[in-house]
């Protein structure tokens, strides 16, 4: 599974940008704007800084996912969340035919409202902070996704008991707590154990089964 960083343009067109400063292009590009005050036309002949490489657009993104059969994490930036910039991500999933096998970590209303036929969506932190409370809710095609240290054995378990499962973040390169897998709750979810529960629509359960791991889960369907 790839994670794309996607932002958007002045005229409501996804690209993908981390950047070293946000959404600021000048320590990455050299450039002395933000990422969305630049039309998709005058980003095409942006470039790196000391390379060639310019800035992808999700539409090339996709293309290549697709191509290659790799599910997508789409990290979807805060900002104008335009309904033609949304509308677009939505087009483009469809266009490539990526919808079964991405899933968005953005938590704002608008993008789960203009993405939740499309994508699978991560539980919302109010009802994340339900079900630690040991309340019930309605989260079947749903997925937590956090660090490891934050995901505890009876978490899993009520997440399971509701319908979702969990991603966790292992990133290595990080130190202290967040660098190592907090006890066999995030060993197990990391190995696909937070999958119980959950409506096979995505052939999730399927993936996890044979062995691929949530972070990742290549859409097999």
């Amino acid at each position: 599974m790839v994670e794309l960083d996607v932002r958007e343009t002045r005229d409501g067109e996804p690209v993908l940008f981390h950047g070293s400063a946000g959404r600021g292009l000048w320590m990455d590009c050299g450039v002395p704007h933000f990422v969305e005050e630049m039309s998709a036309a005058e980003l095409a002949s942006v470039r790196y800084r000391g390379s060639t490489e310019g800035i992808a657009t999700l539409a090339d993104a996709l293309a290549l996912c697709a191509s290659l059969g790799l599910g997508v994490m789409l990290d979807i930036k805060a900002g104008a969340l335009s309904d033609r910039y949304l509308g677009r991500i939505v087009e483009l999933l469809r266009e490539h035919g990526c919808g079964s096998s991405t899933v968005t970590i953005a938590h704002e209303a608008e993008i789960r409202a203009a993405l939740g036929d499309e994508v699978i969506l991560p539980v919302s932190k109010e009802d994340g902070e339900r079900i630690r409370g040991g309340e019930a809710a309605s989260l079947a095609g749903q997925f937590w996704f956090g660090w490891a240290a934050e995901l505890s054995d009876p978490m899993v378990a009520a997440l399971q008991r509701n319908g979702a499962f969990a991603i966790v973040s292992i990133n290595t390169f990080l130190s202290g707590a967040r660098a190592a897998v907090a006890g066999p709750a995030g060993r197990a979810a990391a190995a696909g154990g937070g999958g119980g529960g959950v409506p096979d629509r995505f052939g999730i359960r399927r993936a996890f089964r044979g062995g691929v791991s949530a972070k990742r889960y290549v859409d097999r369907t």
